[in-house]
Order: C-alpha cells, then structure tokens, then sequence
C-alpha cells in the first residue's frame, strides 16, 4: 500500500517522512495505539431510531476513501483499488461498470450528474508520482485519463465543479515541500491547466483526502498536514479569487487539518487530529477559535465533515471518535457551528466512517440525502459499508421510540398540544418493520417539511414539530408506511 495509508493509522502510531510514501496517507490521521479490538457505531440512547443507517455493503469489501452526493437518487463513490461505484436509485444499488485504473488507488471523487464523474489518482503503485484525474461521461463505463501531475510526489487530494464546464482540483507538492498543484479546467474537464501562482507547501506539508471545499464560484479552502504532526503544524488555506491565488493560515493547533466546510465566505469549520479537534472561523479561515460545550466527552479526533446550504437555512455535520475504545459519533449544527447536538448512529462493529456528503433536494430545497462512506480500522484494509442520512434540513435529533409491546395496528395520533406555538409532538405506531414517510404540508398542499423519511422498525414513535419558521395557519401532516396513508390537521397560532 501507498503513502495514502498514513490517513487511518496514526492508529498505529505516526509515521515518519521515510515511510510516508510506503503507507497510506490517512493512516497517519487516526491518533492513538493500534486497535486490537472491534468497536462500533453506537446510538447515542436507547431506544433510538438511528438517523444515519447502515444502507449497504458493497461487494469485496472495498475500501471506499470517498463520496459524492449529486442529488437525492444520485451519488458516486470511489475506492483504494481502483474502482468506482454508481448509485441512482438512493442508494439502494451501487453499481460498478468498469475498473478505472489496474495503476492507482483512487482517493477522491466529484461528479455533475448521472453520467460525468472525475476520480483524482494516488500515483503509480509502483515508484509513485505522477498522480492521475480521470473522467467519464457515460455513466462509468469508460473512463480517460485528462490530466497527469507529473512529479513523484503528486498526489490528488480534492476535485470541484464551480459549474458543468468550470472546475478546479487540488495535488500534493509534485516535489517534496514544493509548490501545490492546483490545476483549472473551462471545458468540462477534457483539458485541465495548472494556476500560474500555486502555493508553496512548509517542510515535507501535503494536503488532506478531500479537504477541499468551495462555498462559491470565489471562496474555497483546503486543508493541510506535515510528516512530523506536532512539530509542523497544519494549515488552511484560503482563495477569494475562484482559485488562482492562496494565502495560508494557522488553524488553531499543531495537528492535521482534516477537513474544512463553510457556511458562508466568513463563517465555517474545521476538524483535527489534536486539541483543539474542532475549531470555527468567523473571518473567513485567517482566525480560528476552539467550539466548547461539544456533547461529547473524551473526544480523540474530528475527521470528515458535510454541509448543506439554501437561502433559509444551512446545517453542518462532523465525525469524530471518543474514548478509549474509538467511539465514532456524529455531531451536526445549524447555527452555524456555534452549537452542536450530536445524532445517532448505526452499529457497524469496526468501522469508521472516512468520508461524507450531503445535497439538499426537494422543492424548496429543504431535505437533505447524505450518504458516508466508511473503513475497517481494525483489520485494515478493509470497508465497504455504507451509511445514509435521509431527513428534513434542520433535523438536529432522532424519531425517538416509545417504550411499549409492538403495537397491534398502524396509528397516527393527534398532534399535542394543538393548536400550538411554536412545537408541537406527532406520534405514530408501525405493527411491523416499513418504510415510513411522515410529511407536514399547508393549505395548498405544499410540502412544507419531510419529518421522517427512512424505514423504522416496529414500535411506537414520536417526534417534535417546529413551526418557528411558519406562519400562523392550517397545515395538514401525513403518514404513510406500505400501504397505510393517514392525515391529520393541526393549527399554528403565532
């Protein structure tokens, strides 16, 4: 395996420069002794429906290094070996057509749409260097090489469509502690051009597995590392130009910086290896300040990190691991990363997740499908499970499940209280295992928000409505599980 693997093994202590080319780069990121023992997902209560759940496997167990989530029925995501998988039917398939690449492991991916997908190389397996993008326009079933990074440390860390023609990606130093390789493209990605003005890296700094991020066509960060973590700092870098300069900045602490979402152009987040593990900026990435009051206790690092932005509204989400066993947990916010509840997950007993993402879709843009991609870090290399998030944008908390015997029928209660201001408690009861939608829609028929959208098991649930962002009026809420669809009507008095 090639220097990628230091991203999951810091696990087994950091590796130094020497070897860095021989491992995986992500192993270096996971802190701590090596693992001998399974850990898993873990609810964060009893008696929880768990919001991000085990969706699939996909076959071989391949280790999956990253996702990208077009749209609510299309994602692609990519693995070590050379593979990409293809979804468009919410994930309930993953299919591949074709081995991209027999010469490189693959470490990130973007797509546009069902067809046209980029996949961002690790360099040859054998010697390394001249790292590879490839692209296909025909759904996966072929795909081309349209750009090499020649130099023996190149390395293709992210991958971002401004637009179906405009795009922009991110290397690692092609020469060790030289210039990054940021490369354009204005044709869709069949020519790609480097920038004429390309950072420069600190001794022996490289960039991080999908630590890229554009909030638009001007801002954009990316996120750093160095070989001896805790004697060279990571950085976040900055663009307000679209990409064609960057400036570096100090993150808060002298460990990785593991990925970056904002926002806005001022307001985002970022995630470490050490302390401070997650810090918030409010001036655009220059300056970070250390997010207290986390609900998790004993956190050993923050990983990968998603967001969602609409006019109205716009939520984050970080992984992390806490404790002695690794924990994993999920954290999400939206308010900007100032406060953060954590979400529950489903129990996958050795994996951890290595990266998400997250689209909103709907009418008005208010529900979110977000898939994350996970890896075995105790029998490494391994992976190929596959989490899904399916809930309406703002979801903070879990459909929480009602102690009781499995209900004899289907039940939709009234609201309570009712009329209300600004929440009110739907409850609802499933006899046998289903998938369950539950919808609130106004007087036109609307749909004003998705509730619950993901299959539940039998039992008795409730969930918590709020109407702070409605006006005062008559909506209609509504399940529907197999066959069984009921409707009910409640009042919003503000």
């Amino acid at each position: 395996m090639r220097r990628v693997s230091c991203y999951i093994a810091a696990t087994l202590l950091l590796c130094g420069f020497t070897n860095i080319f021989a491992q995986k780069k992500w192993q270096l990121m996971r802190p701590g002794p090596a693992r001998t023992t399974a850990k898993s997902f873990a609810s964060p209560a009893a008696q929880q429906q768990e919001l991000w759940q085990l969706q699939t496997t996909l076959p071989g167990n391949p280790v999956l290094t990253s996702v990208k989530a077009v749209s609510r029925d299309v994602a692609w995501t990519c693995s070590d070996d050379g593979r990409v998988f293809r979804t468009v039917d919410g994930g309930k398939t993953w299919i591949q057509k074709t081995t991209v690449t027999a010469d490189e492991e693959l470490y990130c991916i973007q797509a546009l749409d069902s067809t046209t997908a980029f996949a961002g190389g690790a360099g040859s397996l054998v010697g390394g260097g001249d790292a590879k993008i490839y692209r296909t326009t025909n759904g996966g079933q072929s795909w081309n090489a349209v750009y090499t990074g020649t130099g023996a440390a190149s390395f293709w860390d992210g991958i971002h469509f401004f637009d179906a023609q405009n795009g922009i990606a991110l290397s690692d130093p092609p020469v060790v502690s030289g210039n990054y390789l940021i490369v354009k493209t204005a044709d869709g990605g069949a020519t790609w051009t480097p920038i004429s003005n390309p950072p420069g890296a600190n001794t022996n700094e490289f960039g991080l597995l999908n630590c890229f991020y554009f909030y638009d066509n001007l801002n954009g960060w990316f996120g750093t590392g160095a070989a001896q973590q805790g004697a060279i700092a990571g950085r976040v870098f900055r663009t307000t130009d679209g990409g064609n300069t960057w400036s570096g900045f100090n993150s808060g602490n002298t460990g990785f910086v593991l990925d970056v979402r904002f926002i806005s152009p001022l307001v985002g987040v970022r995630t470490s290896t050490s302390s401070p593990f997650l810090t918030r900026s409010t001036d655009g990435g220059q300056t970070w300040t250390a997010v207290t009051n986390l609900p998790i206790t004993g956190i050993q690092a923050m990983y990968s990190a998603g967001v969602v932005n609409t006019a109205s509204l716009n939520q984050l989400w970080v992984h992390g691991e806490s404790g002695q066993n690794f924990t994993p947990f999920i954290l999400t916010s939206t308010d900007g990363g100032v406060t953060w509840q954590e979400q529950s997950l489903a129990a996958i007993p050795g994996y951890s997740t290595s990266h998400m993402s997250a689209v909103g879709f709907g009418a008005a843009n208010d529900s979110v499908q977000a898939w994350a991609v996970t890896v075995d870090v105790v029998n490494f290399p391994g992976g190929g499970p596959v989490l899904n998030y399916r809930a309406a944008l703002g979801t903070t908390t879990t459909v929480r499940e009602r102690p009781s015997n499995i209900p004899a029928a289907f039940r939709l209660l009234q609201n309570y209280p009712n009329p209300f201001n600004p929440s009110t408690t739907i409850q609802f009861s499933l006899p046998s295992p289903l998938f369950v939608s539950l919808q609130v829609f106004d007087v036109l028929g609307r749909e004003v928000e998705m509730l619950v959208s993901r299959k539940l098991t039998a039992g008795s649930y409730e969930i918590r409505f709020d109407g702070s962002k409605l006006a005062t009026g008559i909506y209609t809420y509504r399940l529907h599980a197999g066959d069984f669809i009921e409707t009910r009507k409640m009042i919003l008095v503000k």
